[in-house]
């Protein structure tokens, strides 16, 4: 992880990541300031029982044209700014599946600001990939490195992304679009038990800090979607509500706690 002291004198812990796409073999730390400026930083590794730091560095931040991250605006809650403060109004729409390049351009021809997907194996563009988690703590690198990709051409035009880390189809063994077996929590606790399953939630966890980790630092890194339609899982369908909203406040605050550019956090419920 790299600590960072922007001018101001915050400082800030950035977590580092393991990327292997395209075989890259690489651990690498992204951070993006928000203050210009000088900053200083340093690097701490644990290898084992070896830990180590690097000496302290320093780099110059310049102002730029972009506002930055998107937030619940601090005059009405009910709308959104950026982090600059200037007003941000989303404009696009959820598209899971049928997304192509065509489909993209049509996004951008008409100045959409706001696009939203989730984690499955189908639907087009970076799910055909498969799923981020396909084996117990062990993230999918063609997938992610897709994500990465995706990133840069919603930068380039300006897009905030909201991604669903668990949209239904992942919880869900017996109700609509059931792909619970692809989950590999599958192995450890049944579908039902999957909101208050301590084990399941040990591998979340680092299933979220790597995620923070790798995407958090884009300015087109909208919101986390915790989970889309939650009415359609095997929890809630059998009762399990108490656990279910147990679930999202925990992640929730994980998000708040881990997360260094405080991205906001959403959960729906289908109709």
């Amino acid at each position: 992880y790299g600590i960072f002291r922007s001018p101001s004198g915050q400082e800030i812990r950035i977590n580092g990541f393991f990327d292997d796409y395209r075989s890259a073999n690489q651990w690498k730390i992204r951070f993006s300031p928000k203050e210009s400026g000088e900053y200083k930083y340093k690097v701490c590794i644990k290898d084992g029982s070896v830990t180590a730091e690097s000496q302290s560095s320093g780099f110059t931040v310049h102002d730029s044209e972009h506002h930055g991250w998107i937030k619940p605006s601090a005059k009405n809650p009910h709308y959104f700014e950026y982090d600059d403060g200037t007003s941000y109004y989303g404009v696009g729409a959820y598209s899971p599946w049928g997304n192509d390049d065509k489909v993209f351009r049509t996004f951008v021809e008409n100045k959409a600001n706001f696009f939203a997907i989730w984690d499955i194996n189908y639907g087009g563009f970076v799910n055909d990939a498969g799923i981020i988690e396909e084996e117990l703590g062990r993230y999918n690198q063609e997938k992610l490195g897709q994500i990465d990709s995706l990133l840069k051409i919603l930068e380039k035009n300006d897009i905030k992304l909201m991604y669903a880390i668990w949209p239904h189809d992942l919880f869900s063994e017996t109700v609509w679009a059931a792909q619970w077996k692809l989950n590999p929590y599958s192995q450890i606790t049944e579908a039902e038990n999957v909101y208050g399953d301590s084990l399941s939630w040990e591998y979340q966890k680092m299933k979220y800090r790597y995620m923070i980790a790798r995407f958090a630092h884009s300015r087109s890194w909208g919101i986390w979607e915790l989970i889309n339609e939650m009415d359609g899982t095997d929890g809630w369908a059998k009762g399990h509500h108490d656990e279910a909203y147990a679930w999202i406040e925990k992640c929730s605050e994980f998000f708040a706690e881990n997360d260094p550019y405080r991205h906001p956090v959403t959960a729906s419920f289908s109709g």
